[in-house]
């Protein structure tokens, strides 16, 4: 009896031109963790909240924290914690933000038990980054260039599809849970496109497999997935703009051709919906799909008065700026150092506990999360984190590029444009207190670490003498 194989369609089948990577043996202790956090990775970027939900029988124990458990084993025993060539500021920082948030978590977990390591969520995944950098020193972006070009089509095939599904499903459930199996969010959708699009159209096609045409076409489908999903949620569509800025702005001229084509999907559409006056009654947040609505949307981010008649958009600014001046407030008054502490429910501690029966834990904003959680200290240290990743990774990309490492320098920007966009959709969303883009965030915290680390003079990337030049601009 014979199995039948899925395939993808020929126009958008991928033959990764990237340099094999170099043999495994059965002793490689990368091999299961990397396998595992692929497939965690894989799983938040087509399952979302529903694969995030996935837990053993009768425990509170998620998929995230069984893949957290295989990686923390594997850094105990092999992590090479005493390499002074593994010491940077970048690495420094990360390991002082972890110790500090743990510091504001552990007094908790008496009062508030389990609920105390759900919110730590948003910080513990940081373990990921040591492993991610460990795997790029050890094996070089190869595996990862391999996974996600593989990935890559069905995750944008499959992202319009969701949109719907969620929107129209409320059942089947996870099983001992009360999520939708089809849940997802379109802006976590928006933002993974940022680097779905970056890794097309930065690589060269001799390493990712993807022809002018299956770009183009993966192109559309992003565009017209960020049009429709930027109706139902602004920060997401903010989101994928940044990042895509910094895509535009690292691209070659003839690198830059998905602009060209993701603007004349977003005025074809745009035209449609303005001349035939098109509205389709969609999103459970009664918003509409309209030429209208994306323009109230986009405007009321910068004046929200402009937009009084939309109630939706008004009543949803306006609870999140009273949430966050309650916040602010409180925290400047009575814990302006150290905050409140991970555990407590900030929407049951000031009164914000939002409709039907979910309970609302953050700031629904993750960084002012981080500030009423861990007080001005805290956040002073989460934002000092990430500006010295970035400018540290705008200095490796350089590097790179002038040693003629052109694939890892592209791989740079992805990882660039994809932070930015996740610390963007992060101010209008809730985003990195969930495991989804927790996971993916602190796995490019890890990537960009271990990118660092290739521009040692002392260091070689492994398996990269056959790079493709010409993949990313030179500096």
């Amino acid at each position: 009896m014979t199995t039948a194989r899925l395939s993808l369609p020929e126009v958008l089948q991928v033959q990764t031109g990237y340099p094999p990577a170099p043999k495994r043996t059965t002793t490689d202790p990368t091999r299961i963790p990397a396998i595992a956090l692929g497939v965690l990775l894989a799983g938040y970027m087509l399952g979302d909240r529903g694969f995030a939900y996935l837990h053993l029988p009768g425990t509170p124990i998620f998929v995230g924290e069984v893949v957290l458990a295989i990686i923390t084993v594997y850094l105990i025993r092999f992590y090479p914690i005493n390499d002074d060539r593994l010491r940077s500021p970048v690495r420094l920082a990360l390991v002082v933000f972890l110790v500090y948030s743990a510091i504001r978590t552990l007094p908790y977990l008496g009062q508030h038990g389990i609920d105390a390591l759900r919110d730590a969520s948003q910080w513990y995944y940081g373990i990921f980054a040591f492993f991610v950098a460990d795997l790029v020193r050890r094996r070089g972006v190869g595996p990862i260039v391999g996974w996600f070009s593989k990935i890559l089509p069905w995750f944008i095939l499959w992202a319009p599809i969701s949109l719907i599904l969620s929107q129209v499903l409320t059942s089947p459930l996870v099983p001992d849970s009360d999520v939708p199996i089809a849940s997802h969010r379109g802006s976590n959708t928006s933002v993974l496109l940022t680097a779905c699009l970056g890794f097309m159209w930065l690589l060269d096609e001799r390493v990712t497999g993807f022809t002018r045409r299956q770009r183009a076409f993966l192109t559309a489908v992003s565009g017209l997935f960020l049009v429709v999903a930027g109706i139902q949620n602004r920060g997401g569509f903010l989101a994928a703009i940044a990042g895509l800025g910094v895509i535009y702005w690292y691209a070659r001229s003839g690198q830059r051709h998905f602009v060209g084509i993701m603007c004349t999907v977003v005025i074809l559409v745009g035209l449609i919906f303005s001349v035939t006056d098109i509205r389709v009654s969609f999103f459970s947040n009664d918003r509409d799909i309209s030429a209208d609505q994306l323009v109230e949307n986009l405007v009321s981010v910068v004046n929200p008065d402009a937009v009084a008649t939309s109630g939706d958009l008004v009543s949803n600014s306006s609870w999140r700026l009273d949430l966050w001046s309650e916040i602010l407030r409180d925290v400047n008054f009575n814990a302006p150092f150290l905050g409140r502490g991970y555990g407590v429910s900030l929407g049951g501690l000031y009164g914000f506990q939002g409709v039907g029966e979910t309970e609302l834990r953050s700031a629904h904003n993750s960084h002012m999360t981080i500030f009423a959680r861990s007080g001005y200290l805290g956040v002073g240290l989460w934002f000092l984190m990430w500006a010295i990743w970035f400018i540290a990774m705008i200095r490796s990309r350089r590097s790179l590029a002038a040693r003629g490492l052109s694939v890892e320098a592209a791989v740079a920007v992805v990882a660039m444009a994809c932070a930015l966009a996740m610390l963007v959709n992060a101010v209008f969303d809730p985003s990195i207190e969930a495991p989804p883009v927790s996971a993916w965030i602190w796995s490019i915290y890890g990537l960009g670490l271990g990118l660092m680390l290739l521009t040692r003079p002392s260091r070689t990337a492994p398996n990269l003498d056959q790079s493709p030049s010409g993949a990313v601009s030179e500096a």
